[in-house]
Parts: C-alpha cells; structure tokens; sequence
C-alpha cells in the first residue's frame, strides 16, 4: 500500500475548500491570528479569537477546514476553533511560545 505523505493529503484539502467563508481575508485573517497569538489570558485570547471564528460559523467548508488543520499539524485559528500542532483547542487558549534565547539570558 502507498502512504500518501502529510503535506500531500494538506494540498489535497486546501484544493477541495471552495467556498470558504474567509475567502479574499487572508491579510485580516492573520491579523487576527497575530492578535490571539499575543493575548496573554484566556480571556484576552477568547476575545481576540471572537471576529474571526465568527466567520467560520457560516462556513459550508469548516469540516474540511478541520481536516486539513489537523493533517498540517496548524497553530492557528481554523474551522470555528484554536488549532495547536493539529489539535483542536477553544478559543480561550492561550499560545505558549518561548522565550528567545537571547531575552532568556538578560533576565
């Protein structure tokens, strides 16, 4: 049997979304990533994720949004959720990201 690799199947997904709800977004859409992935607190993040995965409510595509989220191990906001290496999460979830070596050290 022929595996079909990870980022093959992702492809695959990303062409069969046709009518995604952030269609022509993708610049806002990262803006509100970029905001989410600052907040701080659960509800900081809940707040910063509400405008875009209020897009994904009406979405005809979320469940194939999903699919490709969880097969591209995203981190991000995708299909109506927070997604952290593929894993689906609730909006309130806060992203840990670590320090960069350098800030580490002057501390």
């Amino acid at each position: 049997m022929n595996r079909v690799s990870r980022a093959v199947l992702a492809r695959r997904l990303s062409a069969a979304i046709r009518d995604a709800a952030c269609a022509g977004r993708g610049h806002w859409w990262s803006e509100q990533e970029a905001a989410h992935a600052r907040a701080s607190t659960p509800a900081r993040a809940a707040a910063a994720a509400a405008a875009a995965l209020t897009v994904c409510g009406g979405c005809s595509e979320v469940r194939r949004c999903g699919q490709r989220a969880a097969v591209d191990r995203y981190t991000g906001l995708a299909a109506g959720a927070v997604y952290v290496h593929g894993v689906r999460r609730g909006p309130a979830t806060v992203l840990r990201r670590p320090s960069p070596p350098d800030l580490e050290q002057a501390g």
